[in-house]
């Protein structure tokens, strides 16, 4: 089987000495596909040859007038079906879709993955970003985006993800401007990944404005009973602090 650089330059000459033939080219890939259906590394192969074939619509469609939004959308959703948690795939879906104004469509072809009991954090992840990149006249508000985050943590994949979880939190703080929601957040997701340093530490970066005292000594107790590394013994600074409140 021909290297994926080949293959691709050979597609790419069937796309530009055709004046310029976009069906050539993308049959050309689908022969390449086609033939792989038996190979031992069928689904490594024809992933890479999706992620060609999405970079060579996304150069057609930015150096040519002439093409179908219909032929540009089949193959997209095609690789995307294949691969659904492929980021290139995901994101050249979403480019084109915000070029042919029809920003909906994303959302609908990430429905069927999120739904899914084989969703991934990759997939939330994108989800979540396409939500909050959304115009307003779409549907796109605070609501929206917090409502994808709730599901995100609450499935399979994202609940124990710190990654989502810290997300959730600065997003509340930075974006939404809700402190106080930002620290239920935070609450919450110190049950699913209590192990997580980086996490727990957003109580004294972020949260400090609605966090007491009491409070704050009991996350820097949680980081000593999980014996978590503290390159600052606040010790004497906490009963400083009671010795003083008791004065």
């Amino acid at each position: 089987m021909l290297e994926g650089n080949s293959l691709d330059c050979l597609h790419s000459h069937a796309l530009l000495t055709r004046e310029p033939d976009l069906p050539a080219a993308l049959n050309a890939y689908h022969m390449t596909l086609a033939s792989l259906t038996n190979h031992p590394s069928a689904s490594a192969a024809a992933e890479i040859l999706h992620q060609y074939r999405t970079s060579l619509l996304l150069f057609h469609i930015s150096h040519s007038r002439t093409y179908q939004p219909s032929t540009i959308r089949t193959a997209l959703t095609n690789s995307m079906a294949l691969f659904p948690h492929n980021t290139h795939l995901l994101s050249a879906f979403r480019e084109t879709e915000l070029r042919f104004r029809l920003d909906d469509r994303v959302r609908a072809a990430l429905s069927p993955t999120l739904a899914s009991k084989n969703s991934t954090v990759v997939g939330w992840a994108f989800a979540i970003s396409n939500e909050m990149r959304r115009p307003v006249h779409l549907g796109s508000t605070v609501h929206s985006v917090r409502r994808l985050f709730d599901r995100a943590v609450a499935s399979r994949a994202g609940r124990n993800s710190a990654a989502l979880w810290g997300w959730w939190v600065r997003w509340e703080v930075e974006t939404a401007g809700d402190v106080a929601r930002a620290k239920e957040v935070w609450l919450r997701g110190l049950r699913e990944v209590p192990w997580c340093k980086g996490f727990i530490m957003l109580a004294f970066k972020l949260l400090r404005s609605v966090m007491g005292f009491e409070e704050l000594r009991r996350v820097y107790d949680v980081l000593a009973e999980k014996e978590l590394r503290v390159h600052v013994d606040l010790e004497e600074c906490f009963e400083k602090k009671l010795g003083l409140a008791r004065t």
